[in-house]
C-alpha cells in the first residue's frame, strides 16, 4: 500500500469577540475568555487527534500564538505527541505565507486549520482530502475559511488575500486559480467570532455535545 503523507497545521490563538449577544452579553470576562480559549484549543486538538488516527502518514503541527493559557496548551500538545511552534513575531498572514513559500525537498499535502469554531465536523476534513481538485476550502458562513487543503509549496498564494474580511475565501480561490490551480469547497460551517456566535455554538452543542465536549461543558456552566 502506498502511503501519502499529509500534515495538518493547526493555528491556535485567543479569539477576539467583537459583538455582544443577548444571553452572554456582559458575561465574557477576561478569565472566561481565557477559559474558552483553553476549551476551544482542547476540542480542536481532539479533532486533530481523531483526524491523525484516521490514516497512516498523517502528522500534526500546532502553531500557537502566545497568551495567558499558552503554557497549559503547550503541555497538552506535547502530551499528544504533536510538534508545537510558539511564535509571537509573525502575524497570521505571515505564517501562512511562510508555509506556502518555503522551499521543500518534495511537494507535501497540507491542511491549514484555523481556530474559528471548535465544533468542526471531522468528515469535512476528510472530504477536503478526497477531492480531486488542487485546492479545497472549508469555508465559513461569513465569507472566510476555516481550513484549506493543498500541496505545498504554493508561492504567493496568500499575497493579495485580506484575512478576516468578507472576501477572504473568494480572494484565496482567485489567487489559486490565477496560479492555474483548480479549486473546490466543502459545505460552509459557522464561525465563532462574536458573542452572538458563541450563543449559537452553545445551542449547536446542546444537540451534539460530543462534537466539542470541553466547550459544551464550559458553556453549560455559564
Amino acid at each position: 500500500m502506498v502511503v501519502t503523507p499529509c500534515q495538518l497545521i493547526l493555528f491556535l490563538e485567543e479569539p477576539r469577540f467583537s459583538q455582544p449577544g443577548s444571553g452572554f452579553a456582559g458575561r465574557l470576562t477576561p478569565s472566561r475568555a481565557e477559559a474558552y480559549f483553553e476549551a476551544m484549543s482542547s476540542d480542536l486538538l481532539g479533532l486533530a487527534t481523531s483526524w491523525c488516527r484516521r490514516g497512516p502518514g498523517r502528522t500534526v503541527q500546532v502553531d500557537l500564538a502566545p497568551g495567558p493559557e499558552t503554557a497549559e496548551v503547550q503541555r497538552t500538545v506535547k502530551r499528544l505527541g504533536f510538534n508545537c511552534v510558539a511564535d509571537s513575531d509573525r502575524s497570521e498572514i505571515e505564517n501562512l505565507q511562510r508555509y506556502t513559500n518555503e522551499t521543500r525537498a518534495e511537494r507535501c499535502p497540507v491542511i491549514f486549520l484555523r481556530p474559528q469554531a471548535p465544533d468542526l465536523p471531522l468528515e469535512l476534513l476528510e472530504t477536503m482530502m478526497t477531492s480531486p481538485e488542487d485546492v479545497i476550502l472549508l469555508p465559513s458562513t461569513n465569507g472566510g475559511w476555516h481550513g484549506l487543503y493543498g500541496e505545498l509549496p504554493q508561492a504567493g498564494l496568500f499575497d493579495d488575500v485580506v484575512l478576516r474580511s468578507p472576501y477572504e475565501a473568494r480572494q484565496t480561490a482567485e489567487q489559486a486559480e490565477d496560479r492555474g490551480l483548480s479549486v473546490a469547497a466543502t459545505r460552509p460551517w459557522p464561525v465563532v467570532q462574536t458573542l452572538r456566535d458563541l450563543e449559537a455554538l452553545w445551542h449547536r452543542l446542546r444537540d451534539d455535545p460530543a462534537r466539542a465536549p470541553r466547550c459544551h461543558a464550559l458553556l453549560e456552566d455559564w
